[in-house]
């Protein structure tokens, strides 16, 4: 999983796109624009794309503070809420400054 900030002239601030790509088949199982790249929003683009394709073994995404918690290197709450929610679901990172190591399920 991973979110992009991009500029919308026409609403006058950003957007952000949080896309959930299946690594093996690189198919786009996801792709939510947002006015907030927050926990709620990337958990509930993970919940969409559950409820269409099923649980996924691990998720793989940075460490972006939607993700990670900023001092413990642990899943958000609502990211382990998730994982509560779905038993087997595990979640993986990149490692610092290895972006293209992102975005995947």
């Amino acid at each position: 999983m991973d979110c992009t900030e991009f500029a919308s002239h026409p609403l006058g601030q950003p957007v952000f796109r949080f896309e959930l790509v299946d690594d093996c088949t690189n198919a786009r199982l996801s792709t939510t624009l947002c006015l907030s790249a927050s926990a709620e929003e990337a958990v509930a683009a993970v919940r969409a794309a559950i409820e269409r394709f099923g649980v996924p073994e691990r998720l793989h995404s940075d460490r972006g503070t939607q993700f990670v918690g900023a001092r413990s290197g642990a899943p958000t709450q609502l990211f382990a809420a998730l994982a509560a929610d779905y038993p087997g679901l595990t979640f993986s990172y990149a490692r610092p400054g290895r972006p293209h190591e992102n975005g995947k399920a």
